[in-house]
């Protein structure tokens, strides 16, 4: 299109000039100079048609009438560039051809050209200015936009995107024998590979055929290209969107000259996006990076003989974008979640420091990631999405920056778990301006469990600023400890039908500039950002099967293994790439409490059975892949490994790593088997142990681990430990690594809760040393002059005790726990391996308070089952003077809560747990404190996690039996839990639907939107059952430890309530274990937004077992012809209740 302006009204003079943000940009338009350096005045058409850019690798030829490439030269071989002259911009999908004096060019030194380009189309209102640079360095080309100016209205007429169409930057043709395209888009079906592979020859017929990832090569040379590009293209098997679509790469295919030329280019790029909420509200975003590309040349980079795509992808690392904390991700050996939920606070922030400290024991120091699901207000899924609202009751900000900061030096890392997508009613974001709404005007609505979820008009919160000062607020409270943040449910479009790539690229960037890391939930999620997809990581987590299960692409593990946690990893019952995948892949099984997974040495063995040797691969960049079984397309090399699948992977510090498979048939036994070679020297042989549990391996090895596990560095040769672990167990005879051969012996310590175990010093041999092993246990090799320091750790930081959790063992018992009586006081483990305080016959132990506030009131509690039929006490004392004492008689109600470690499916003994927490309320003295734990009489009761809060609670006044008075709770001061009520087993062992609900008016209560009860009642607190209708059980309850009702004593109970159908609920009164023999049962009323009142009197039974609480009954809910999440949200299935008093009254 030739301009309506003269050339020379057109022409700038270009000065380069360096800044903080971008490396070059362009000074105000001037007219050239009499003698310009550059002269772009000259006649376009006299001026030679191509220019060359230099580096000392190759020479690129460009053309100077478009930005565009001619070709590649490296020495006497050549790739192409652009087959054919094309000068076409497209912008906001209208395509505006440019003519001569549309187009200047200046070359700025040998490595550099930039281009001004002119773009207008008066009817489309498409008026721009566009300056791209193409810049050589080493085997890399790049090709950056880098201004844009927009002569027409911003507000109205947007540059939204930008596009070069038919725009190959490299190129193969057909004529070359080998000439082939080798693509990826997202796959996460482990059943589907996302991979393809196309021979260049006459026929192929391609146009904008969309890629995440792109190569090119023809046998001499090949190619990658790298762009920005946020768009949404195809792919292959997704679970969700939320960046799983972003393609950036488009194929096309021409015939030139009558031969097939298939050349690769950028896709679209967005650049000031015209964006629209669901309540219409219009705004223009603009761009977070300027659109860019790049082009990589390699030839036999890996030095295989050969040239093909995987040379392209050793140098696209080059150019390639690096997520935020990738390079953290081998030292994760020890991932997992630590959940709090329903206001239960099963994992208290210190808690969770102990067991940073019991982990780092039991594996000798390896990296931890510990992701806090629940660490805002009353747990996982309450009061999203106020990020800077930390769960008060699991220890609040004070104790979480304690976890992060004393955690870290035990080599742990730690992330949060957040929605950007959902709100919950007592969220304080939660506001008109924020609520996703449907096309009607109705709630868009998300997940339901303890409360409602509403989505989350994620453009608005994106637009108004609102998300970024929220992170912004949290990274004021948490410092710099937070390492990571998990997103959840991203890209379900809870928030919008706008969760696409370009959407969470700007999410991710948001996060990122806190310093934060990101994971996401679903298996194909966030590709360009991410380091972690659950669904990937959590193998048996089986919301997806194997159609979820991370990305199964041999290209894109190739390019990134060493970054993520991201792909397929060994879970047999999925087939496909999930049966024993040569790289390993991330198996996270957890110990506190996610998907009530509590067994910490299940825990430890799967990290040493799956994890450490996945994560010590990682620490290698893969350098070539040749037969791979799953797909016959990619690499094959008869003469390697006798055919069978063979990775060869290299760090940068001269160490080759060679993984190999037994047998390429997956039914042959040895289609398991997998050979890991370092420098040459075997030191892993065997089949794994199968993810899924439906098989047992021999896998052994003996892996050097050359990494701090703090700063991610290398140690000093003299700190290398050696990991010894023989799944089936028995002598193994192992090759030393070289610096090591000249030792006489080594140092082999059997590692075990408590870390280092006796050491036993093994005798070498010609370089070589033979291990007798125990099967499945972990071994810890030293050599004598690199002996490590003794482990000296400090358990319960900041609890005012010392070993709250009963973590040490026998001798921290003895130390800090010394026992009294005749009685026996021990250390045991639960059938889930969890260490718990035994209490065997008369017998005290006591530990003094440390750190009171004298005249502040504290809640003291303790973890219960009493098997006996004898108390069970907890005593706090001050000079002789009881300050408070509770006891527990036989414990009747088990545990339900799967958070929990001791959840009746985490048994104390005997299959059961009945652990429930004590309780008691103390004023600190100056005088010094002491706890005391006991048990009088025949049998055993055991205790565990024993914690001391401030709380101000008041309400409750006993006699001297420890019978109640008076008890009076409003809900405002618990320090944990429902107390007095505990969680009934009407949903069994769950993440129960029931918490403390809290006052955020008008959103949480009657009359906003469709809702038609309160969630909270009175003050900012109520207790609220979510939807547990028509199941004929009890749903939580109180008992002895908690309200003891003395016999033949009369009590008036009464609560306010509200119910939102008539009958659902119930309060029922029983006596001892049963919950079906109940001795009463009182209805209650329908209440929708008006509260009741229950009164009732209750006689203690003569055991002193007696309890009352709220029964779900069989009768269906009356939904008033609502459904589905309106009916949810409305509350027609929910109880709340508040103001409880207990009074004796004879």
């Amino acid at each position: 299109m030739v301009s309506s302006r003269t050339l020379e009204d057109e022409m700038v003079r270009m000065v380069l000039i360096r800044t903080m943000k971008e490396p070059f940009r362009y000074i105000a338009p001037v007219k050239p100079a009499k003698e310009p350096s550059v002269n772009c005045s000259e006649d376009i058409k006299s001026v030679p048609e191509t220019a060359t850019l230099r580096t000392s690798d190759m020479d690129v030829v460009i053309r100077r009438r478009f930005p565009s490439v001619v070709r590649y030269v490296l020495g006497d071989r050549a790739l192409p560039g652009q087959p054919s002259d094309v000068r076409d911009v497209t912008i906001n999908d209208v395509t505006v051809p440019l003519g001569d004096d549309d187009v200047a060019f200046a070359q700025c030194g040998d490595a550099r050209a930039e281009y001004r380009l002119v773009a207008r189309n008066r009817d489309a209102h498409i008026d721009a200015e566009l300056t791209v640079a193409i810049s050589v360095e080493a085997r890399a080309l790049h090709f950056d936009i880098v201004e844009i100016v927009n002569h027409e209205d911003e507000s109205r007429y947007p540059i939204q995107t930008v596009a070069f169409p038919d725009h190959s930057l490299v190129s193969v043709r057909g004529d070359q024998p080998e000439a082939v395209l080798v693509g990826a888009v997202m796959s996460c079906d482990v059943m589907k590979t996302g991979d393809e592979t196309l021979r260049v020859e006459s026929g192929l017929a391609l146009t904008d055929r969309d890629y995440t990832y792109a190569f090119v090569s023809d046998g001499i040379l090949s190619a990658g290209l790298w762009s920005n590009s946020e768009h949404d293209g195809r792919v292959v098997a997704v679970s969700a969107d939320g960046g799983s679509r972003n393609t950036r790469v488009y194929a096309t295919s021409k015939t030139v000259d009558g031969v097939v030329s298939l050349g690769l280019a950028s896709a679209p790029w967005y650049y000031h996006r015209k964006v629209s909420d669901s309540h219409g509200r219009v705004a223009v975003v603009e761009q977070i990076e300027m659109p860019r590309a790049a082009v990589v040349i390699a030839d036999d980079v890996n030095g295989d003989g050969r040239v093909d795509w995987q040379d392209a992808a050793i140098e696209y690392r080059t150019v390639m974008n690096n997520p935020v904390g990738a390079r953290t991700v081998p030292d994760l050996v020890c991932e997992r979640i630590a959940m709090n939920f329903g206001s239960q606070v099963q994992n208290p922030f210190l808690t969770t420091l102990d067991n940073v400290k019991k982990v780092a024991l039991a594996t000798d120091g390896l990296g931890q990631s510990v992701m806090l699901k629940g660490y805002a207000n009353e747990g996982h899924d309450s009061s999203h999405p106020d990020y800077a609202d930390i769960n008060q009751r699991a220890g609040g900000a004070g104790d979480l920056r304690t976890l992060m900061e004393e955690g870290r030096r035990y080599g742990a890392r730690f992330g949060i778990h957040i929605n950007v997508s959902e709100m919950y009613p007592e969220a304080d974001a939660l506001c008109e301006d924020m609520v996703h709404r449907e096309a009607d005007g109705c709630l868009h609505y998300g997940w339901n469990w303890i409360d409602q979820g509403i989505g989350l008009d994620a453009v608005y919160d994106l637009v108004s600023g609102n998300r970024v000062r929220r992170l912004n607020d949290l990274k004021r409270v948490v410092g710099d400890g937070l390492e990571f943040v998990y997103v959840d449910i991203w890209g379900n479009h809870a928030s919008s039908d706008w969760e696409d790539s370009w959407q969470t690229r700007r999410m991710s960037r948001q996060l990122n500039d806190n310093g934060w890391r990101v994971g996401t939930e679903y298996g194909s999620s966030n590709e360009y950002d991410a380091t972690m997809q659950h669904w990937a990581v959590d193998l048996g987590y089986n919301y997806s099967g194997g159609s979820g299960k991370g990305e199964n692409s041999q290209v894109m593990r190739f390019l990134r293994n060493h970054q993520k946690d991201s792909w397929v990893g060994d879970y047999p019952a999925y087939g496909g790439a999930a049966n024993a995948p040569l790289l390993g892949g991330y198996d996270m099984r957890d110990f506190e409490g996610w998907q009530g997974r509590n067994d910490f040495n299940a825990y430890i063995a799967n990290i040493f059975t799956h994890d450490l040797t996945t994560k010590f691969i990682q620490h290698f960049r893969v350098m070539r892949w040749v037969n791979s079984p799953l797909d016959g397309n990619m690499p094959c090399d008869p003469v390697t490994n006798g055919g069978h699948e063979q990775i060869r992977l290299a760090d940068g510090d001269g160490h080759t790593l060679v993984l190999s498979r037994g047998s390429n048939d997956p039914s042959d036994p040895a289609y398991r088997q997998r050979t890991m070679e370092l420098d040459g020297r075997v030191i892993a042989r065997g089949a794994v142990s199968c993810g899924d549990g439906t098989g047992r391996g021999d896998e052994s090895y003996l892996i050097p681990w050359l990494w701090d596990s703090v700063s991610g560095n290398l140690v000093e040769p003299t700190d290398v430990r050696l990991y010894h672990w023989n799944t089936a167990g028995g002598s193994s005879t192992w090759d030393l690594p070289d610096d090591w051969r000249g030792q006489d012996a080594v140092a082999v310590y059997r590692l075990g809760e408590h870390g280092r175990g006796e050491r036993v010093s093994v005798p070498v041999a010609n370089g070589r040393i033979t291990l007798d092993a125990e099967p499945g246990t972990a071994y810890v090799i030293y050599r004598f002059d690199g002996l490590p320091e003794e482990h000296a750790v400090r358990w319960s930081t900041g609890t005012h005790l010392i070993d709250v959790g009963f973590n040490g063992g026998a001798e921290s018992l003895a130390a800090h726990w010394p026992a009294e009586g005749t009685g026996v006081a021990s250390i045991v483990h639960s059938e889930a391996s969890n260490p718990m305080l035994r209490l065997e016959g008369d017998v005290t132990v006591s530990q003094e308070l440390t750190d009171l506030v004298p005249g502040v009131r504290y809640a003291l509690y303790v973890g219960v089952d009493n098997r006996s039929d004898h108390p069970a006490t907890i005593t706090v004392n001050a000079n002789g003077r009881t300050l408070a004492c509770n006891s527990a008689p036989r414990s009747i109600a088990r545990n339900y809560v799967q958070s929990y470690a001791h959840n009746t499916k985490s048994a104390t003994v005997d299959g059961t747990s009945y652990f429930q927490n004590m309780f008691v309320h103390f004023v600190a003295p100056e005088a010094p404190t002491f706890v005391v734990l006991g048990h009088t009489g025949e049998g055993a009761a055991y205790f565990d996690d024993v914690r001391v809060v401030e709380n101000a609670y008041t309400g409750l006044s006993v006699a001297e039996d420890g019978s109640v008075l008076r008890l009076s709770n409003d809900f405002e001061r618990n320090a944990q839990g429902i107390w007095p009520f505990v969680v009934g087993g009407s949903e069994g062992v769950e993440d129960n639907r029931v918490h403390l609900s809290e006052l955020h008016a008008p959103y949480t209560q009657a009359g906003w939107d469709v809702k038609r009860m309160d969630d909270v009642l009175d003050g900012s607190w109520s207790l609220k059952v979510n939807g547990l209708t028509e199941l004929d059980a009890v749903v939580y309850r109180t008992i002895p430890q908690n309200v003891t009702f003395a016999p033949g004593m009369r009590y008036r109970i009464g609560f306010d309530y509200q119910s939102g159908s008539e009958g659902i609920y119930e309060v029922a009164v029983g006596d001892g274990e049963s919950v079906e023999d109940v001795v009463e049962r009182i209805p209650l009323s329908k209440s929708l937004g008006a509260t009741r009142r229950c009164e009732f009197t209750l006689i203690g039974a003569e055991d002193g077992q007696s309890w009352f609480g709220i029964r779900s009954t069989d009768v269906a809910p009356d939904l008033e012809g609502t459904d589905g999440n309106e009916a949810n949200f409305g509350g027609y299935r929910d109880i709340v209740i508040d103001n409880l008093l207990i009074e004796r009254i004879d």
